[in-house]
């Protein structure tokens, strides 16, 4: 089994400091405390690989890791619109996701969270807009379903596909838990689909 050093490959802030490799690679995308890091750390099968933290705003550079079967890449980006960051900070993670998110080499697909326990977000979809022109397979992971009443499901459901079927080309959800594994296989099967 690869060690905690073989599977993080590289932090940059920068398209030109992005490390070369050849495998297909899968970009994360979402606002700060959405679920990103622990959401990676579930998918490369390591518990602290991606750094977790209860404090929103932590991840401020775009991480490379390798999967645990060497297959591919993910590309954790930081999150967008973390209000307690200064505006400039805030402003210059936004502009790095701009000008960095169409020059990842061989990008195959983009993954952008939500946060399923609260309505979507204005940033949320302005973001979507900014990814859905890629050009790339994408996937709405809606997290922290197992804080979502059984009896809201549908509702959330419903609003996922209202608010961003405004977008042009609906792109596909899944629910998911990194805490009870909902939906975290079906993740999987799309990443190895769309690589």
């Amino acid at each position: 089994m690869a060690n905690k050093d073989q599977q993080f490959i590289k932090s940059a802030e920068k398209a030109v400091d992005f490390p070369v490799s050849n495998l297909p690679r899968i970009a994360f995308f979402g606002r700060s405390n959405v679920g990103k890091s622990s959401l990676i750390n579930i998918l490369l099968k390591r518990k602290n690989l991606a750094h977790t933290s209860s404090t929103p705003g932590k991840t401020q550079v775009i991480n490379f890791y390798l999967s645990m079967d060497h297959e591919f890449e993910l590309v954790d980006y930081p999150g967008y619109g973390y209000a307690k960051l200064s505006k400039n900070r805030r402003e210059a993670i936004d502009r790095m996701i701009r000008s960095t998110v169409a020059e990842i080499p061989n990008l195959q697909g983009i993954i952008q969270l939500i946060d399923g326990r609260i309505a979507t977000q204005k940033i949320d979809l302005t973001f979507e807009k900014i990814l859905n022109q890629v050009g790339v397979p994408q996937m709405l992971a809606i997290t922290k379903v197992d804080q979502v009443k059984k009896s809201q499901i549908m509702k959330l459901e419903r609003r996922i596909e209202t608010d961003f079927g405004k977008v042009p080309n609906i792109i596909e959800y899944l629910l998911t838990s990194t805490v009870s594994g909902y939906g975290i296989a079906d993740l999987q099967q799309w990443i190895y689909t769309v690589i």
